[in-house]
């Protein structure tokens, strides 16, 4: 006697179902991700941004002023960070030179998505070091999100 075995696949309900369930957690998981994947790329800005500032010290250090670019006449670095997620850039008053400067990284490529912290900049005033970052130039981030942006 011959016993057959019913062997029985996914019918089309219980395929859309396994869908709509997979696309719900990934819907959900996304958006974690990306937050992690930005903020991780955000330590590319702050390793580049302390970099500047070294280099802007050691440059006052031989000069009666800050160095006002990056180019062969100033601190002769590139304008993106290593890993290529920023333009980075450091700029002078010519009033303030003598004391004051900014270094700057705005969010280039992909990482332009990670909209709170797309500006991430040092302000030296005097010897005061300040930390300010916000989703464009007008740098208006409230201390909690500075202080998120900040923390890589």
């Amino acid at each position: 006697m011959l016993i057959r075995s019913r062997t029985r696949g996914m019918t089309l309900i219980e395929l859309g179902i396994t869908l709509v369930v997979v696309a719900l957690l990934a819907s959900l998981a996304v958006p974690g991700w990306q937050n992690q994947v930005h903020r991780t790329r955000r330590s590319d800005a702050i390793t580049t941004l302390a970099q500047l500032q070294q280099a802007q010290e050691r440059w006052r250090s031989q000069r009666p002023v800050y160095a006002s670019g990056l180019g062969n006449d100033g601190l002769n670095l590139p304008a993106v960070s290593p890993a290529g997620h920023y333009d980075v850039g450091t700029s002078v008053l010519p009033d303030t030179a003598h004391r004051d400067y900014r270094v700057t990284a705005i969010a280039r490529g992909a990482q332009a998505d990670d909209r709170l912290c797309r500006w991430l900049v040092l302000d030296v005033d005097a010897g005061q070091l300040h930390h300010r970052s916000g989703p464009d130039a007008q740098l208006a981030n409230t201390e909690s999100q500075n202080r998120q942006c900040w923390k890589s």
